[in-house]
C-alpha cells in the first residue's frame, strides 16, 4: 500500500511516502520555497519531490494521511484555505480527491513517527511540543497492536511555549529565527542557581507532568499560547534579571536567565520520562514533538538510567508528522487486512532529495563557477587537505538529509584544531558570535573523544568532550565543556565517512567542524541551484592569505607539481638554451566601490557595457593611467553616482587576482561616508539602482564581487579565481 503522509494548515509542511511501512522519500517544503517553516504554505513541492524520487505518479497512492485532525480543535478553528486538503495537494492527485483521507490526531503522528521509525518491537513514548489539537504533551505505549495514549496535559501547561516565552524575553527570537537552539546555547554561558534563576521558573509538576503555577497559569482559551507567553514574560519582567524583555544589544546578561530555563525544561522532561516508565513498565524510550530538537535535554533524559534504550528521532519537529501519520495509516491499514507492514529503522536521516553530477555542474556554471570531475578518492584527498590548509568548504553530496541538522550532505565543513574558525564562520553566516558549531566524528573513534549516555548519529544528544582532547578540536567545544557531535558510520555515510577518514591521516584528529550549508535564516540548501549552492560556493572555501601585495600563495595538497601540459620549444636555429628574458605582465586594473549605509551595499544592474549585462554589479570600473586605487574609487563614485568621497573615507578590504580575458585584479574598497545624493548618473550604463543587505545578496550579483563582498565579511582578504593552478586553492573551482 502507497501511503502518502502530509503535513499543512500552520508551519513546517512536508511529505513523506511509504510502500507497506517501507519509507521511500521524505522532503520538507522550505526547502524549495526558501522560506524559514514556510507558514502557510503548502507542501506542494515536497509531495511532488517524494512522488519523483520513488518514481511513483500521484494516481498511484491508494492513502493520504495528515498530521493534524483538524476536528479535534476545542474551540473550534474557523474555515481558512490553509486548512482544505485540496489547498495541499499538487493538481495532478484527482478532484475530487480519489485516495483515502486519513486525519491522524498531531501527538498520535508524532509518536508513530518515533515508535515505528526506532527499531523497538515495544516502547514508552514522549511527546513533547508547543501543542496538538489539544494537548502539548503525551505520555503513550507503542507495540505490536498499536500505539495508546496513556495521558496528556493540556495547552496552558505546553513546555514547548514556556520555552519559546524565554527565548522572547532573553531577546533570541528574531523574524527570521525562532531562536530555541540560541537559547539552549547561551544556557551554557550561565549557572541556574546564580542569584536564584531557579526559583524566577514558575513551572511545577502535576499529575506526574508539568504545569505552571497558579500566579501565572492562564485558562484555555482559542488563543492560550498567546497569552501564557504573555503571562510569563510579565511574570520574569519583575522576578528575572535583567528585568527587561528582548535587550538584545545585551544578550549576555540573560545568561543565568537562560541556564535556569534550560535547567527547568529538563526537570520538566525526566518527569515525563519518570511517568512514562511508571504507566509502561518499559524499558524503552522514543521521544517526539518540537521539544525533542533540544539536545541537552535529551541528554540529560538518556544520561538518568531510567530506561535501558532510547531513541531521538532525526525529524523530531512538525515536519516529522507527515511520517509519523503515514506510519500510523499504514500500520492501521496492516492490521485490518493482514497486509504487510514493514516500516524503516532511521538510523541515517539521508531521505531527501538529491541531485545528479550534470544538475550540479549546470548550477555552478551558471553561476559563474568552474567545475572539475573527480573520482571518490581524489575528491576526499583534495578536500580533506584544503581542511587541513584552513579553507571553509561546502559539502553537497547525495539525498538531503531530513531535520534541522546539516549531516554531511548539505554541510560546511572545516578545521575543528583551530578555535579562530568559529568567529570567522558564524560572521559569514550571520550568526551570533557566540554561538558553538559541531563536530562530526568517526563512529568507531567516538568514545575517544566524547563522553556521552547515547551516540547519536543526528547530532541531537549533547555529549561531555574529553579533557584530555579539548585543545586538539577547540573549535567545536562549547564553554562548558559540552558538544552536539555526529556519530558518522561508514555504512550510511560512505563518502562523509571517507572524508574524516582521510582528514584524519592527515592530521590525527578523526573529527570535522559540521554546521549547515545555509545562512542565517535561510532553510539548509536542497538542490545545486539554490541560490546559496553557487554564490556562497566561493566565499567558504576561502583561505587565509599573507598579507600585503603581491600575496604569497601556499599549495594546499601534498604531492608533485603537475607535468606542464606542453614541452617548451625546442631553440631555433643558431640560438642556445638558457634562461628565459622576464616577461612583463599586462594586467588589466579596476577599484569597486561598496557604499554600505545601514548594513545595506550599492548596485547597479548593468547594460550596454558587452559584460554581464543585466547582472548586478558594485559602483566601479577601470582605472585610468597612473591613476592610484582611491583616486579612481573617487572618480568612479562621482561619474555614476553623484556622490563625493574622501580618501579618508575609503578602506580597500579585498583584492580578487582572476583570469577572464587576461589577467585582471580588482580592488574592492569599502566607504559608508559621502556627499551629496545618490543618484543614476550614467543611464545609458546602469538600469538602476538598488540598496542590498550585505547578508542577503541578489542571486544576479556577478560572481567574483559576491565573492570579494562575501570575503569582506568574512575577514579574508585575496581571493583567487580562474587560474588553471588554482584548484583547489581558488575560489571558484567546486569539486563534485
Amino acid at each position: 500500500m502507497l501511503v502518502l503522509g502530509i503535513n499543512f494548515g500552520f508551519h513546517d509542511p512536508s511529505a513523506a511516502l511509504l510502500e507497506d511501512g517501507r519509507l521511500l522519500a521524505m522532503a520538507e517544503q522550505e526547502r524549495f520555497s526558501r522560506r524559514k517553516r514556510a507558514r502557510l504554505e503548502m507542501p506542494i513541492e515536497a509531495v511532488q519531490s517524494c512522488l519523483r524520487q520513488a518514481g511513483a505518479r500521484a494516481g498511484d497512492v491508494e492513502a493520504v494521511a495528515t498530521g493534524w485532525d483538524v476536528a479535534r480543535f476545542d474551540p473550534p478553528l474557523p474555515p481558512a484555505p490553509c486548512l482544505e486538503l485540496d489547498n495541499a495537494l499538487p493538481a495532478d492527485f484527482a478532484r475530487p480527491l480519489r485516495p483515502t483521507v486519513v486525519p491522524v490526531a498531531h501527538h498520535m503522528a508524532h509518536a508513530a513517527s518515533a515508535l515505528w521509525s526506532s527499531g523497538f518491537d515495544e516502547a514508552a513514548i514522549v511527546v513533547v511540543d508547543g501543542q496538538g489539537e489539544r494537548e502539548s504533551s503525551s505520555v503513550a505505549y507503542g507495540d505490536a497492536d498499536g500505539i495508546r495514549i496513556l495521558a496528556s496535559y493540556p495547552v496552558n501547561a505546553s513546555l514547548g511555549h514556556f520555552y519559546r516565552a524565554a527565548t522572547q524575553y532573553a531577546g533570541l527570537e528574531s523574524p527570521a529565527s525562532r531562536g530555541e537552539g540560541k537559547l539552549m546555547g547561551l544556557a551554557a554561558y550561565g549557572r541556574a542557581e546564580a542569584s536564584a534563576a531557579r526559583e524566577t521558573m514558575p513551572l511545577i509538576t502535576e499529575d506526574g507532568g508539568p504545569a505552571l503555577a497558579a500566579g501565572v497559569r492562564v485558562p484555555h482559551t482559542a488563543d492560550t499560547r498567546t497569552e501564557m507567553r504573555a503571562a510569563l514574560l510579565d511574570w520574569w519582567r519583575r522576578t528575572a534579571f535583567p528585568y527587561v524583555a528582548g535587550h538584545g544589544e545585551e544578550q549576555m546578561a540573560y545568561a543565568h536567565f537562560a541556564a535556569a530555563a534550560q535547567a527547568a525544561l529538563e526537570e520538566a522532561l525526566l518527569e515525563l520520562a519518570r511517568t512514562a516508565r511508571r504507566s509502561t513498565r518499559s524499558g524503552r524510550l522514543v521521544v517526539a514533538g518540537g521539544v525533542a530538537q533540544n539536545c541537552s535535554a535529551n541528554a540529560r533524559i538518556a544520561a538518568s538510567g531510567l530506561f535501558d534504550a532510547y531513541y531521538f528521532l532525526p525529524v523530531a519537529h512538525d515536519p516529522g508528522v507527515s511520517l509519523g501519520a503515514a506510519l500510523h495509516t499504514a500500520h492501521a491499514h496492516a492490521r485490518a487486512t493482514g497486509g504487510p507492514f514493514a516500516p524503516t529503522r532511521i538510523d541515517h536521516a539521508y531521505w531527501g532529495p538529491g541531485a545528479t553530477d550534470a544538475e550540479i555542474a549546470d548550477a555552478l556554471s551558471a553561476g559563474g563557477l568552474t567545475s572539475v570531475r573527480l573520482s571518490d578518492a581524489e575528491l576526499t584527498g583534495y578536500v580533506a587537505a584544503a581542511l587541513a590548509a584552513g579553507r571553509i568548504v561546502g559539502w553537497f553530496c547525495g539525498r538531503a538529509e531530513i531535520g534541522p541538522r546539516a549531516l554531511g550532505a548539505r554541510s560546511v565543513l572545516a578545521d575543528p584544531r583551530d578555535r579562530r574558525i568559529v568567529s570567522r564562520l558564524n560572521r559569514i553566516k550571520g550568526r551570533e558570535i557566540w554561538r558553538p558549531l559541531a563536530p562530526s566524528v568517526l563512529s568507531e573513534r567516538f568514545d575517544d573523544y566524547f563522553d556521552a549516555a547515547h551516540r547519536s548519529p543526528f547530532m541531537n544528544v549533547s555529549a561531555t568532550v574529553r579533557p584530555e582532547v579539548r585543545s586538539r578540536i577547540p573549535a567545536v567545544v562549547h564553554v562548558d565543556g559540552s558538544a552536539r557531535p555526529q556519530a558518522v558510520d561508514r555504512a550510511h555515510a560512505p563518502r562523509y565517512w571517507a572524508l574524516i577518514r582521510r582528514f584524519e591521516e592527515l592530521t590525527g584528529v578523526p573529527v570535522l567542524l559540521n554546521t549547515s550549508f545555509n545562512l542565517a535564516g535561510e532553510p539548509i540548501v536542497n538542490s545545486p541551484g539554490t541560490r546559496s549552492v553557487p554564490s556562497w560556493a566561493a566565499s567558504w572555501t576561502c583561505s587565509s592569505w599573507t598579507a600585503g601585495w603581491p600575496p604569497r600563495t601556499r599549495r594546499c595538497c601534498p604531492g608533485p607539481r603537475p607535468a606542464r601540459s606542453r614541452p617548451r620549444a625546442a631553440p631555433g636555429p643558431g640560438r642556445t638554451p638558457g634562461p628565459r628574458p622576464p616577461r612583463s605582465p599586462e594586467v588589466i586594473a579596476a577599484v569597486w566601490l561598496l557604499l554600505v549605509r545601514d548594513g545595506n551595499v550599492l548596485l547597479s544592474r548593468r547594460r550596454g557595457t558587452g559584460y554581464r549585462d543585466g547582472w548586478l554589479s558594485l559602483v566601479g570600473g577601470h582605472l585610468e593611467d597612473d591613476e592610484s586605487v582611491y583616486g579612481g574609487a573617487a572618480r568612479e563614485a562621482r561619474e555614476e553616482v553623484g556622490v563625493t568621497v574622501r580618501r579618508r573615507e575609503v578602506e580597500v578590504v579585498s583584492v580578487v587576482h582572476r583570469l577572464e580575458g587576461g589577467s585582471r585584479v580588482d580592488f574592492f574598497a569599502v566607504c559608508g561616508r559621502w556627499t551629496g545624493e545618490v543618484s543614476n548618473a550614467e543611464p545609458h550604463k546602469c538600469a538602476g539602482l538598488l540598496w542590498s543587505p550585505l547578508d542577503a545578496l541578489p542571486a544576479d550579483v556577478v560572481p567574483y564581487m559576491r565573492a570579494a563582498i562575501v570575503n569582506y565579511r568574512a575577514g579574508c582578504w585575496f581571493t583567487s579565481r580562474g587560474w588553471p593552478d588554482s584548484f583547489p586553492n581558488s575560489l571558484d573551482h567546486t569539486a563534485y
